[in-house]
């Protein structure tokens, strides 16, 4: 069947809905760029609306254009009423604007699931919960969400990144695992790895032991790294500080384990930057803002 979108219609499937204010998506004209708000809902996600935010430059648009899919942590979620996303705090103005020769458009979903530990709204991209599939809907339906942005912006655009920060760098090793086609790029900032129930927050538990002990190589790609399953996107930019919290022996020795079997990565295949850098500004924003602009030099320049 063939699928049609328009500025100001809607497009509806019996599997996936897009619904944008009723009529067409309510969008806002910020320095450099506009950001324009949806409501995906899917099947994936067990019909709950989803909100996506997604970015463009405010110059002439040039063809192709290139498709950012990105991630937030789990620390930072869409909270009901908030206004923005954690991408606009990553200096996106100025991102825009140095921007000289190509045209990124950011896809940015926000869960609005409350976790029951009461420290953040919203949850880990790459676990199921209450029937949400979130890989499907991150490797299935936004994939089919672009295709219909590439209409409405009279656009040709290729979705192959995949950009994640925190917890949604993790989310973003796993698409590019799981989806290899799709993501053959992938932008994992300050990835955390919890491979082993030890390292687990108890209040998480029911999320990522919900298959068992066994079933967490399914859905953590520490534990693949560490049993020797893991597979990286073709092209595949990591980085972390030397003082993130993630890399301590003490408290995450399991998963300290995964990022030096991460850093003895080789793949023939493969093209990879892979980094513990010599920075003290350890989980921060700081830093991403910073990783943001070299990573995008990395990967397309």
């Amino acid at each position: 069947m063939k699928l049609s979108f328009s500025f100001i219609g809607l497009l509806l499937t019996p599997l996936f809905i897009l619904c944008a204010n009723e009529s067409k998506p309510l969008c806002q004209n910020h320095l450099n760029y506009t950001r324009c708000d949806y409501t995906l809902k899917t099947e994936s996600l067990a019909h709950n609306n989803v909100p996506v935010f997604v970015y463009t430059s405010l110059k002439k648009r040039n063809k192709p254009v290139e498709y950012i899919l990105f991630l937030h942590g789990r620390g930072y979620a869409r909270e009901i009423g908030a206004k923005d996303s954690m991408l606009e705090h990553l200096k996106l103005n100025d991102f825009y604007k140095d921007q000289k020769n190509s045209d990124f458009v950011f896809i940015a979903p926000q869960d609005i699931f409350h976790h029951e530990d009461s420290q953040s709204i919203g949850q880990d991209y790459w676990i199921g919960k209450n029937d949400r599939d979130w890989d499907r809907f991150l490797g299935i339906d936004i994939p089919l969400f672009t295709k219909n942005l590439n209409q409405q912006l009279q656009t040709e655009g290729t979705l192959r990144t995949v950009l994640g920060i925190s917890m949604g760098a993790h989310g973003a090793l796993m698409l590019g695992q799981n989806y290899q086609n799709t993501y053959p790029q992938v932008i994992a900032l300050s990835p955390i790895f919890r491979p082993t129930p030890s390292e687990i927050p108890t209040n998480d538990n029911d999320i990522f032991l919900k298959f068992g002990v066994l079933g967490l190589e399914h859905i953590n790609f520490g534990t693949k790294l560490n049993h020797g399953t893991a597979l990286l996107a073709e092209r595949t930019y990591i980085t972390i500080s030397q003082t993130d919290f993630g890399l301590s022996k003490e408290n995450f020795p399991n998963g300290r384990e995964s990022w030096e079997r991460l850093l003895d990565t080789k793949n023939g295949e493969n093209d990879s930057f892979i980094e513990i850098l010599s920075d003290e500004r350890g989980h921060s924003m700081a830093l991403w803002q910073d990783q943001l602009n070299a990573a995008f030099v990395w990967l397309f320049n």
